[in-house]
């Protein structure tokens, strides 16, 4: 996937979606992409929690139980894209069981793992195949029931924007799982189904649009990374992810909750420096 960093473009905000904006008819805005790539090369940052001008120094060792998301620093865990998208994880909720990963969040990695044998909570954090570039996140979460808090994806300089796409893939942990089955969760039959919602929040906190993609659909896993258009949503403060699916068992959905994503796509106007 070649990473695109600035793109002049022209195009209208209507879609089938429900949107954050309500004036949006009949517009036909200029504006400028910029692109959050999870490269130490493009990192344009003041330094991130471990004090490092880098994304890599995010990436946990190992990838389940380690210092970064479930140790010492894994209640101040974040990120932030500062000076190029301005989109920042602010930090994983805080449960009764404590703040760390498990409770949903957006990890950076950079793991790799094709053997589907290994796709278990151990290698959580790896795609069987990489798009061509070394970094990317890894989300986990899903709304179990109305009240659960969702990790948010928010411009951190109070700005509302449209996020226009990013790349999507399915993670070694859910493609075995969904292929093979696992203790908690049985294959997926044709079917079944497997989707992420994307809901922009406004600025006032409130929701105001969705867009949906399916990781999963009639048994079929999505292959490799693919493009999700979220422009739909309108400007947004804010973006959260929720993950619904078809396979169960008793106590809800089954199928790993995790998803991989990279090269999040900004519109800026044209006049920002």
């Amino acid at each position: 996937m070649k990473k695109i960093l600035t793109l002049l473009a022209c195009a209208a905000l209507a879609g089938a979606m429900t949107s954050c904006d309500d004036d949006n008819d009949n517009i036909t805005p200029t504006y400028r992409l910029r692109t959050l790539t999870f490269e130490d090369s493009d990192y344009k940052g003041s330094g991130n929690i471990l004090g490092n001008n880098d994304w890599s120094s995010l990436i946990d060792t190992p990838q389940n139980n380690g210092p970064l998301l479930y140790g010492d620093k894994a209640a101040e865990y974040s990120w932030y894209d500062e000076g190029n998208t301005e989109l920042t994880f602010a930090g994983f909720p805080q449960t009764e069981y404590g703040t760390a990963y498990y409770n949903g969040g957006d990890a950076i990695s950079n793991y790799v793992e094709s053997d589907l044998s290994l796709g278990d909570t151990d290698h959580q954090l790896s795609v069987p195949a990489n798009n061509g570039s070394k970094n990317f996140a890894v989300h986990t979460g899903y709304r179990s029931y109305p009240e659960q808090e969702l990790p948010q994806l928010v411009f951190d300089d109070g700005v509302t924007r449209v996020i226009d796409h990013l790349y999507v893939a399915a993670t070694t942990f859910f493609i075995n799982a969904t292929k093979n089955g696992n203790d908690f969760s049985k294959p997926a039959t044709e079917k079944d189904w497997v989707k992420v919602t994307a809901t922009g929040i406004d600025a006032t906190g409130e929701p105001c649009g969705t867009a949906e993609f399916f990781l999963l659909k009639d048994g079929k896993i999505i292959d490799g990374w693919q493009k999700w258009d979220l422009s739909s949503l309108g400007k947004v403060m804010a973006m959260e992810f929720d993950i619904t699916s078809s396979i169960a068992n008793e106590y809800g959905m089954s199928v790993p909750a995790y998803f991989a994503y990279d090269d999040v796509a900004v519109r800026f106007d044209p006049e920002t420096k």
